[in-house]
């Protein structure tokens, strides 16, 4: 390939553009019109003659019957076409195609090929009345008849599962477990170095085909106008990479439970016994590139959900109860008759499995509640360890109970009476933080505090460890704000990439200080069950690992992808199951009819990637792309070679490109000129000089080629260097916590003097690519100026 033929270079891939807001997954795309359900448009009833699938689409049609129609239906469910939309696509296709030809005519045949509802979804009736299954829709205990909606929807385990072994490079996947790299051997860094993990057996955990899941369920609404809401029961799988784990695809939905009223779960969980039973003995699936198949196992060895889910699933009482609290067997006080609050007490008796066991059937010789339990529940049968298993959610505990709650006294003119009411500064504070211009990993742009019921839990997360210390500093009242400190470093402990027994420790101390302050400070009515809970949370970290490795941030965003499937009232249910059944045959049929690297592998596995933007992408390895393309400039600026001759390189300024973004690692990275034109900032870094972390802000990105190429240089990369032009940055740490005697190790405050210009040319460095380690937020006040680092770079991903 000609080295100077950059229409042949440069290659176009998909990078998430988290400059913008979240995928907009929360939206309801309900309609009012039932036709819009376009698996109800059209109702031929012709059969399917799978053979034909293979066939060109016409004669001498680039594409076979399979490829349009995968391809169509991606394009579907990328962008939630309606059936009435769907249908002018079809007519518009076959316009467009030489006559005869084997295009799909009709909605329901396109949809008859992905879909086979009688084999993959199976209903359950039940009787409304004892709760019970019904045998052909007659309850045989109340002797009634079943109706339509007194039914629920099991979507089979087994069959999902078999289909993700189908494609290429699962089992593969599977494996990371065993080669994964660790930043420290001894430190907690997924779930895998968690005791829950280590506790299972070692035949089971050993072998390279077994799988373990994570189980969450919760409730949401669908229409505002309606009580109905959709209770689906998820499955993740631990055993894949992080970012494997969270995705849709490699997502089981269960089951769905829906109505206006909350699932009868004991009676929801029963029927996947089955299932998960047989898959525990084992299943033998296929696998690509293999002629026999392999021997699957898999089990449910945790699982996440809020407090009022926690309580109905595990059967007990709710967090506003006497004994409220899932993890332990506290009492609470009720106060002035009205708040049930949670008093600070040193030695608590935690929860086991085998205590709430013994509780349950006191429970139910009792017919009451005994120590908060209320009876069995179905979770001892499907799940390893139920109740151990079961972790605190950080994104409903951390961000949107404590979090929002201290944003509650602060900022709501209801509590201004309260000694740490922040109402009167709020005018100050929402100046201080919309200067605030993050880097474009950040989910949402900061907005007034005022909104703050509207944030979003993303929003609360990056508002308590990034920016409540900056933005708070001045304004609140130094008792207040040392309080707070001891919360922001223990959270930010224990989300950290890699977590030590020391910095578990450490956290431990300071939460439980913290919530030994809280009701003396912010009164004993706001110590709620949210506040007790961070008494458990270095508990949990020792069980499960970092909490963004176990939180409901992902299936939210899958609550959210549900809701998308829904197009009216008509049987919501029916729809929501039918759109997954198709993206679960969606996925097998992909790997029996498309081959990879052919035109349609490459659309549909774009056209499928949510909430991305297309760029233009100039690789220089695996790991790094040039965002753009590169200039050559005829006449250098003088601080580039400048830079170039202090570090004793000889360079041909011909031979110079200069550009302005870059993608690492899938970090994206840009220069302070690029910066200055957006509402995101991703040009401050850290970077390594003789291995010593130091901070900087990128001015340039530069190329020296050392190749023959006369045009502009392209391919020519393994004779091309890559470095970045950084104004460097002295620092020295800053929010001392004198509890631990040190300092908040991811703030630091930058040292420099107003009244000397901050651009000499003296003060730029040459820093090669692979020296630059990350992106950090850098916020402005009137006072400092301050880089704050990341704590991880998963909680990115969700």
């Amino acid at each position: 390939m000609p080295c100077n033929s950059p229409e042949n270079s440069e290659i176009t891939e998909e990078i998430d553009d988290s400059t913008s807001d979240e995928n907009s997954t929360g939206t309801e795309s309900c309609s009012n019109s039932e036709n819009d359900d376009y698996s109800d448009v059209d109702t031929d009833s012709e059969d399917e003659n799978t053979d034909s699938y293979d066939e060109l689409l016409y004669a001498g049609a680039p594409i076979t019957v399979a490829e349009s129609m995968l391809s169509i239906l991606s394009l579907a469910h990328r962008f939630n076409i309606t059936g009435t939309l769907m249908s002018s696509i079809l007519s518009l296709i076959e316009l467009h195609c030489i006559k005869p030809n084997n295009c799909i005519p009709s909605i329901y045949k396109l949809k008859k090929i992905f879909e086979n509802i009688d084999k993959s979804i199976r209903r359950h009736a039940y009787c409304s009345n004892c709760e019970s299954l019904m045998d052909d829709d007659f309850c045989k205990i109340c002797n009634v008849q079943s109706t339509d909606s007194n039914y629920f929807i099991e979507i089979p385990i087994i069959s999902q599962l078999e289909s993700m072994f189908k494609r290429p490079q699962f089992l593969e996947l599977l494996q990371y477990r065993f080669h994964r790299v660790k930043e420290n051997e001894e430190n907690y860094e997924d779930l895998y170095d968690g005791s829950i993990n280590k506790s299972l057996p070692v035949n089971f955990t050993d072998n390279p085909n077994n799988v373990t899941f994570t189980w969450n369920s919760d409730g949401f609404p669908l229409f505002k106008s309606s009580k109905f809401s959709i209770w689906p029961l998820y499955l993740i799988i631990n055993e894949l990479p992080y970012s494997h784990r969270i995705a849709k695809k490699n997502t089981i939905v269960a089951g769905l439970w829906f109505g206006s009223k909350k699932p009868a779960v004991n009676l929801f969980l029963s029927v996947f016994e089955p299932d998960l039973q047989n898959l525990f003995n084992g299943v033998n699936f296929s696998v690509p590139n293999e002629d026999q198949k392999v021997k699957v196992r898999g089990l449910i060895a945790c699982g996440t959900c809020d407090l009022p889910a926690k309580a109905i699933f595990l059967n007990l009482q709710q967090y506003n109860g006497k004994n409220g609290c899932p993890h332990c067997e506290i009492e609470t006080i009720k106060i002035d008759n009205k708040y049930q609050t949670y008093p600070y007490i040193e030695n608590i008796v935690l929860r086991t499995t085998d205590s709430t066991n013994a509780y349950a059937k006191d429970a139910g010789r009792l017919q009451k509640p005994v120590c908060g339990v209320k009876g069995p529940n179905y979770l001892k049968i499907i799940a390893y360890d139920f109740m151990n298993g079961t972790n605190i959610d950080s994104m409903h505990c951390v961000y949107q109970g404590v979090t929002k709650k201290l944003m509650c006294i602060w900022f709501d003119p209801d509590n201004v009476s309260h000694n740490a009411s922040l109402f009167h500064a709020v005018n100050f504070i929402d100046y201080e933080i919309k200067k605030i211009t993050p880097p474009s990993f950040a989910n949402r742009l900061p907005r007034t505090v005022l909104d703050f019921k509207y944030w979003k839990a993303s929003e609360l997360r990056t508002f308590l460890i990034v920016y409540s210390l900056p933005v708070l500093k001045n304004y609140m009242n130094v008792n207040f704000f040392e309080h707070h400190k001891m919360l922001v470093y223990a959270i930010s402990l224990l989300n950290c990439s890699s977590i030590s027994i020391e910095m578990i420790e450490k956290a431990k101390i300071l939460l439980r200080e913290y919530v030994n302050q809280f009701r003396n400070l912010y009164g004993q009515k706001f110590s709620t069950c949210n506040i007790h809970l961070l008494l458990h949370l270095s508990n949990d970290v020792e069980k499960f690992g970092p909490p963004w490795a176990l939180n409901c941030f992902p299936f939210e965003n899958f609550n959210g992808l549900l809701k998308k499937y829904v197009f009216g009232s008509n049987r919501p249910q029916l729809q929501i199951s039918s759109s997954i059944t198709e993206c679960v045959n969606m996925q097998e049929m992909k790997s029996d009819y498309i081959k990879k690297d052919s035109d349609v592998y490459f659309f549909c596995n774009r056209i499928e990637k949510l909430g991305t933007h297309r760029r233009r992408l100039q690789k220089l390895n695996e790991n790094m792309f040039i965002v753009g393309k590169s200039v050559k400039n005829m006449k250098l600026e003088k601080f580039i070679e400048k830079c170039f001759n202090d570090h004793g390189i000889n360079f041909d300024h011909k031979k110079l490109h200069t550009y302005q973004k870059l993608i690492k690692h899938n970090v994206y990275y840009e220069t302070d000129s690029v910066s200055e034109k957006k509402k995101s900032n991703s040009s401050c870094i850290t970077y390594l000089v003789q291995d010593k972390v130091k901070f900087g802000i990128i001015k340039s990105f530069v190329k020296m080629c050392n190749c023959q190429c006369y045009f502009q240089c392209y391919e020519c990369n393994e004779q091309c260097k890559n470095y970045a032009i950084v104004v460097p940055k002295e620092v020295e740490k800053t929010y001392y916590c004198p509890l631990t005697n040190e300092y908040i190790p991811h703030f630091y405050s930058c040292i420099y003097d107003k009244n000397e210009p901050n651009n000499k040319e003296d003060e730029y460095v040459l820093v090669e690519l692979s020296d630059i380690l990350d992106v950090c937020y850098l916020i402005c006040t009137d006072k400092n100026q301050l880089i704050v680092k990341r704590i991880n770079k998963y909680e990115a991903e969700v």
